[in-house]
């Protein structure tokens, strides 16, 4: 695998860094949390059940801006499978493997009207496979000694992300972070910290309220700059759709 690969695959994975700096400034113990400014919002699950975090199943022939088409399930025809995709992100370019990314499915083709779409299908398995490459692979060496295990549950409109974090003189401890995502899923914002089994709000200020702010300043500006080659031209991002055990993509 090339250098830029390399670059654009470790930046394709800068959330998942981003995140891992939330997860090392927080410690257990509840009452030092609301110390820093910390709110409890009760269980992860009761949390996510009461949660407005709930998407429509999408409706293709809309996304793909050209009246019908016909459908197997959710997937829009015709598209044709690519065994690699250009990626231009961060300002690398790269041209990746796909079969090295995990996914269920990586497609392109074209509307009636000539215009070039995307789509990439990932299930859990496959988006726990992805994370885990990206930090045993391409993270710097001082973030593998402070984050293991990481893996991703899919919910509607929301992505929690788990893993063991090493946190002094703790040692390893399990703590995620909730990234839910607006109607078209191209945008997010982190609304909460787990740790131990218990959901706390991100502090008003703060180190730890820097740096969500920051993965949610270049997570969100990842997910509207990264293009794709599509037959030959560029496609953003245009709509990701989440719910149980799934995460499909549209570039268009």
């Amino acid at each position: 695998m090339n250098r830029n690969t390399k670059i654009a695959l470790w930046g394709c994975g800068g959330i998942l860094g981003a995140c891992v700096l939330i997860l090392l400034v927080v410690g257990p113990v509840a009452l030092a949390l609301r110390m820093l400014g910390f709110r409890s919002l009760g269980t992860t699950d009761q949390y996510l059940a009461t949660a407005e975090a709930t998407q429509p199943t999408p409706d293709w022939t809309t996304l793909l801006g050209n009246g019908p088409l016909e459908t197997n399930g959710n997937l829009p025809l015709p598209l044709v499978s690519v065994q690699s995709v250009q990626v231009n992100v961060q300002g690398q370019t790269a041209v990746i493997d796909t079969t090295a990314v995990h996914a269920e499915q990586v497609s392109q083709g074209e509307t009636a009207t000539g215009q070039p779409i995307f789509y990439a299908e990932y299930n859990e398995t496959g988006a726990n496979a992805l994370a885990d490459d990206l930090l045993t692979q391409y993270a710097p060496p001082d973030l593998r000694q402070q984050l293991r295990n990481p893996s991703l549950d899919f919910r509607p409109s929301v992505v929690v992300m788990h893993a063991e974090a090493n946190l002094p003189p703790l040692g390893w401890q399990p703590a995620a972070v909730i990234l839910l995502f607006n109607e078209a899923g191209t945008q997010f914002t982190v609304t909460g910290v787990e740790v131990a089994g218990q959901l706390f709000s991100t502090p008003p200020s703060g180190p730890l309220a820097d740096w969500v702010n920051l993965l949610q300043t270049e997570g969100n500006r990842a997910l509207l700059e990264t293009q794709l080659v599509s037959n030959g031209q560029p496609v953003n991002i245009h709509q990701i759709f989440i719910d149980h055990n799934i995460l499909q993509v549209i570039a268009r």
